[in-house]
């Protein structure tokens, strides 16, 4: 689902101090990259090609995507889930936070193999231009959206 969005490490120029609100903007500098899989190996790594999971990027980076939510969706619950995102992450739709998973080694070890899911049904407008937007924060081995991603929708309650 998030197969080709942008992304953008915390070093790129105004990243750092990027907010929800104002990851909104140009991203024609970001990078492509694929959720379902580590940063690592897809040239964030170390090693002389950068696709090593050892000694690769720690750090904030953000992934955005522009997505349309399709109009016969109204009156139904959308989600989206994320299989793992290693090892913290906060997830925003329309610049509203709808989901976060927090590493902590005493009360939240195995955040980043915990699936996230969030009701984005109040936070989207149908038939228009969205924006996901998910910071991830990874302080040791591989980071990123490492399991797949994706958006469903069940008949309203």
């Amino acid at each position: 689902f998030l197969a080709g969005a942008a992304y953008a490490q915390d070093r790129a120029a105004g990243v750092r101090t990027a907010t929800p609100k104002t990851i909104d903007g140009d991203a024609s500098d970001w990078a492509d990259i694929k959720a379902g899989k580590w940063w690592e190996p897809q040239g964030y790594g170390g090693g002389k090609d950068k696709t090593d999971l050892k000694g690769g990027y720690n750090g904030i980076a953000w992934y955005r995507r522009q997505v349309r939510i399709p109009a016969e969706l109204k009156g139904k619950r959308v989600f989206l889930r994320f299989g793992g995102i290693d090892e913290s992450g906060w997830v925003y739709v329309n610049g509203e936070k709808v989901a976060e998973t927090v590493f902590d080694i005493k009360e939240n070890p195995g955040s980043y193999i915990t699936p996230v899911v969030a009701d984005i049904t109040d936070r989207i407008d149908f038939d228009a231009e969205n924006t996901i937007a998910v910071r991830v924060e990874d302080q040791n081995g591989a980071g990123g959206l490492w399991r797949l991603v994706s958006l469903y929708w069940e008949p309203a309650k």
